[in-house]
């Protein structure tokens, strides 16, 4: 539980996600499919509900395909020694985590 809560940012960064509830969700729900924590789960779930119309239409057909994509495909995030990292680029992190921009996601 500690190293989710001191990593939680650097999924936001990486993922390219803002603090907003569209990329909060986001972040949830690939943190719930990789993590399994019942409290990413439950955040996703009930935040996903919370959304405003246009939010919620552009999560469930943009921000979701790709986001269980990029948890199931990408590495496990908590494994990642982030310390070791600061001085990388984020694309090129992306890319040895295996993680597609959303803004380049075409789909499987």
């Amino acid at each position: 539980m500690q190293r989710y809560r001191e990593t939680h940012d650097f999924n936001h960064v990486l993922l390219q996600m803002p603090t907003h509830m569209l990329g909060e969700v986001t972040v949830k729900y690939f943190e719930g499919i990789q993590f399994g924590l019942p409290m990413c789960v439950t955040a996703g779930i009930f935040g996903a509900a919370r959304l405003r119309k246009n939010h919620r239409r552009r999560f469930l057909t943009q921000h979701l395909p790709w986001i269980v994509e990029q948890a199931t495909n990408g590495r496990f995030f908590m494994a990642i020694d982030w310390e070791n990292h600061w001085e990388e680029a984020i694309p090129s992190l992306q890319e040895q985590f295996g993680i597609t921009p959303l803004e380049s996601y075409q789909g499987s």
